[in-house]
């Protein structure tokens, strides 16, 4: 069997690629030449001892032989300025690393691509600059529910872009489910609640260390900071799934959005990065302490032999700061897997459709930027196999471009 080439650019810890390195099937399918990325909080040895493959922190470092011949790229460049959480809403028409990684996939001209980001990144990126960017590819733009490919995060809701070239005659084919019944405690219950497992990175905060995010109510005790046991202790006393709470200076009561404890008998909450200081976000549902990293790379789909050794030189705030940056701003990995094994099948020349393919989608209300930018493409660009990426696509139904044209008509531009 042919073993494809798969190249991470701006991948990260390599979270898009975990299947390759650790699902029996992909890994025998599957070859990592290497990852680049810029950001230089992943450049901390996980990606390499997962891997057992080159990391480059700068494109010219990557040697020509690692850009030849590559038939699959998967990345996922930088998203804040199209967050919701983003408040500077001046960002969201900023240019970012989005040019740089589609430039670079102009240069290698993989037979696919799978970009991970958020919708509005449209914004500066419309499809029209993709199909000029990218003229030999087929861009599919797909809005993609994570927790409905088996992820636990009830709304880690993301937008992808699917590039293949134009000769594979490819189609994207998407794998939704209903709702599973996955709670919080079936993915993280198994794990003791305060002993660690350092083996696999299971390493509880000192609750009498700072939690250096979050400080005490200034009425009560001025501006201090919490232990991680104070702070757990005010979770404890607010209802799982809501905003903690605090007082602020001029004696308000306010939230920190993404502060919450977890639902144990329900899906988890979505997983962040934690901005510049790291901030946890989401702690444990019985314990009120933050999450170890086992426990949020769990939530995220990362096998327990995925390893998440840092060096011992760091103190801990800054463990978790990285920690926190590198997991929640992973991506899952059970759509990545789904993409990953599509995109092979279709390389070995295998087009029937499968059991896991099952064209359903349970996104829930797909934002308009994203209709408009597809009834864009299709009418101004349109796919090389026209017929076959309607009936797969999300808009089929209603989609106006489809409708106002005549079947001849429109198979044909």
């Amino acid at each position: 069997m042919k073993k494809y080439r798969l190249l991470g650019i701006t991948s990260g810890i390599g979270s898009m690629m975990v299947p390759a390195a650790f699902d029996p099937e992909m890994k025998k399918r599957v070859e990592v030449v290497g990852n680049q990325e810029w950001r230089e909080y992943y450049n901390c040895g996980v990606f390499e001892k997962n891997f057992n493959a080159p990391y480059w922190g700068d494109w010219s470092s990557v040697p020509n032989a690692a850009k030849e011949n590559i038939d699959i790229v998967f990345g996922h460049p930088e998203c804040g300025s199209f967050s919701v959480l983003n408040n500077d809403t001046s960002k969201r028409n900023d240019k970012n690393d989005i040019t740089e990684f589609v430039q670079k996939i102009a240069e290698v001209k993989p037979k696919f691509f799978l970009m991970d980001d958020l919708y509005r990144s449209l914004g500066p990126y419309p499809a029209g600059w993709y199909a000029e960017m990218l003229p030999e590819y087929d861009i599919f733009l797909e809005p993609i529910s994570n927790y409905h490919y088996g992820n636990i995060q009830k709304h880690r809701k993301r937008f992808f872009i699917v590039g293949a070239r134009k000769e594979l005659e490819y189609v994207f084919t998407p794998g939704e489910n209903f709702d599973h019944e996955k709670t919080t405690w079936d993915i993280i219950g198994d794990l003791p609640e305060r002993e660690d497992i350092p083996e696999i990175g299971h390493v509880h905060v000192n609750p009498d260390d700072d939690a250096r995010s979050f400080k005490a109510d200034h009425r009560e005790r001025g501006s201090r900071y919490l232990t991680y046991q104070e702070l757990a202790d005010k979770f404890l006393n607010v209802r799982a799934g809501k905003n903690l709470p605090y007082i602020n200076l001029a004696g308000e009561t306010k939230v920190r959005i993404g502060y919450v404890r977890l639902y144990e008998d329900k899906h988890a909450h979505v997983l962040y990065g934690g901005g510049a200081q790291g901030y946890p976000g989401a702690y444990h549902p019985r314990t009120g302490l933050p999450l170890t990293v086992r426990e949020r790379a769990r939530i995220q789909g990362f096998p327990d032999e995925f390893s998440f050794d840092l060096s011992e030189d760091l103190d801990a705030a800054k463990r978790m700061l990285t920690e926190v940056k590198i997991t929640g701003k992973a991506m899952p990995v059970q759509f990545c897997h789904y993409t990953m094994r599509q995109f092979v099948r279709w390389l070995d020349g295998d087009r029937e459709a499968h059991d896991d393919e099952t064209g359903s989608r349970w996104y829930g209300n797909i934002p308009e930027m994203i209709t408009k930018e597809k009834e864009w493409y299709c009418e101004n660009i349109g796919y090389t196999v026209q017929a076959a990426a309607c009936d797969k696509c999300w808009h089929a139904e209603d989609c106006p471009i489809r409708s106002r044209k005549t079947a001849e008509e429109y198979w044909e531009f």
